[in-house]
């Protein structure tokens, strides 16, 4: 069944006292769950991926930004300087190069020489997590072709990679909240699982007329 099910899997009401038998049916015998090391590793894996990334793109992006951001203001000059009166040619040229500028994720009102690119190493490793956990773009995104090619591989290494992350971390969650559930049957003689089949029941209909309700009235 949906959730309840899949954490409490192959759990069957028993009597109180076979602890053994019980302790198999919930799944808790020795090197049922990943290893803490194991899960520490790949934990480890997962953060020097997502820094590997980030220096990866803030290297392919970070230039190209920058050279926005200096030919934007070296436009900019140029046209307080020599023009007085603006024709709509010379204002549809400056336009055009603040839209290629924003385009490439440069600040538009940014009247400083100095430049702060969006793609520094705390962006960059967000932007990571975003493609490994499939959250999808933020704010920034790839503009250059190696940006957006190394984007394509880097997931299809990262996705699998943070998905063996969360199996371990849920099967640890599942194991430990499993482990209570036991140790409060064991300590008031009743079985608590009928209830959290039935919570599970009402939950999914509730859930499933969640989805045929309207989220706009319509007249």
């Amino acid at each position: 069944m949906a959730l309840w099910s899949l954490l409490f899997c192959s759990w069957a009401p028993s009597s109180p006292g076979s602890g053994a038998k019980r302790r198999a049916s919930l799944g808790l015998n020795e090197g049922a769950s990943m290893r803490c090391s194991t899960l520490l590793c790949i934990l480890t894996g997962v953060l020097l991926y997502l820094v590997l990334g980030a220096v990866v793109f803030q290297a392919l992006e970070a230039p190209r930004e920058e050279g926005q951001h200096l030919r934007l203001q070296d436009s900019r000059r140029a046209f307080l300087e020599n023009y007085t009166c603006v024709s709509p040619d010379n204002l549809q040229a400056l336009i055009k190069e603040v839209a290629d500028a924003v385009g490439a994720g440069v600040d538009p009102n940014s009247n400083t020489s100095t430049f702060n690119s969006q793609w520094d190493l705390a962006s960059a490793f967000f932007f990571s997590g975003t493609i490994v956990t499939t959250i999808g773009f933020g704010n920034i995104s790839p503009k250059t072709e190696g940006g957006q090619l190394f984007c394509i591989f880097y997931a299809l290494v990262g996705i699998p990679l943070f998905g063996i992350l969360l199996a371990g971390v849920g099967d640890h969650l599942g194991t430990g909240l499993r482990k209570a559930i036991l140790k409060i049957e064991d300590s008031q003689n009743v079985s608590l699982w009928p209830f959290l089949l039935h919570l599970n029941d009402q939950y999914t209909v509730s859930a499933i007329q969640g989805l045929h309700t309207p989220l706009v009235e319509t007249h």
